[in-house]
């Protein structure tokens, strides 16, 4: 009788031993390259909100039919309709590259905004403002004053990309927060007109 308790405890240990050491190796396997990036660095992706405020009466038909296109604008807008400005509002993402607030996002994500502000991964709201734009390109270099300071970005070295290699885009697509995707590189200094 000794013998099979004995026995018994032992397999039970070794069921439990192997499940808790089994669950422990998937878990490790799942940690791939593309999870620990986007553990590390998606603190610093931050979500982009923009308001613009449009000033209809400085166009030169207002005075003839404000009344109307007031009236017009209020039913068609609703809430957003003020008499005579329109609140516009828009969605981005950026990405923090160091601890004094510095920002980059996309040139159209900013361009004409009133006001501009930045949601960080921990739900803080800061105001912002451009500090440099180039449509060109469609850059633009917002900064703010963060609460804490956060991981600073590493820049890859440009010169050793190589064509296949992975990479990793993290974004606030429609205000979406952390939305990842995985490509390969396909291209190498292409032109676009």
């Amino acid at each position: 009788m000794e013998t099979s308790k004995i026995l018994t405890l032992f397999v039970l240990f070794a069921l439990l031993f192997c499940s808790t050491s089994c669950s422990a190796d998937r878990t490790s396997m799942r940690k791939t390259p593309i999870v620990k990036v986007v553990r590390e660095y998606a603190p610093v992706v931050v979500n982009i909100r923009t308001e613009r405020i449009v000033d209809l009466k400085e166009h030169p038909d207002w005075g003839k039919y404000g009344e109307q296109l007031d009236n017009f604008l209020k039913e068609y807008y609703g809430a957003i309709y003020s008499k005579g400005t329109l609140s516009l509002k828009s969605l981005g993402s950026g990405v923090i590259l160091n601890n004094e607030g510095l920002i980059v996002t996309n040139a159209h994500v900013v361009h004409r905004a009133n006001n501009i502000f930045v949601v960080l991964k921990d739900g803080s709201v800061l105001k912002s403002k451009v500090v440099g734009v180039s449509m060109d390109v469609d850059i633009a270099f917002i900064k703010t004053k963060l609460p804490h300071p956060v991981k600073e970005i590493r820049f890859a070295d440009s010169g050793n990309f190589m064509i296949g290699e992975t990479v990793i885009a993290i974004g606030n697509s429609l205000g979406l927060e952390n939305s990842v995707t995985v490509g390969v590189l396909s291209g190498i200094d292409r032109t676009f007109s």
